[in-house]
């Protein structure tokens, strides 16, 4: 089984062996688009492409990680 999202639940259940691999989507965009934003602001030049900081985890990832993520309640 493979999940998306990358949330803690899904971290538990990889360590657990109930899930294989998680691929994160990365919804706090908001400091990596500003830190672009001003630089576009500051008149510095900016790849045409940038590409959102994210992962795929599995057993081997997820499990030194489980402690570094947050639950969604």
């Amino acid at each position: 089984m493979i999940g998306v999202d990358g949330i803690a639940d899904a971290f538990e259940a990889i360590v657990q062996g109930k899930m294989h691999c998680t691929v994160e989507c990365n919804p706090i965009l908001g400091p990596q688009f500003f830190d672009l934003a001003q630089k576009v602001a500051n008149g510095e030049k900016v790849d045409k492409i940038t590409y959102s900081i994210e992962g795929t985890y599995d057993y081997f990832s997820a499990a030194p990680l489980l402690p570094y993520r947050r639950t969604l309640y």
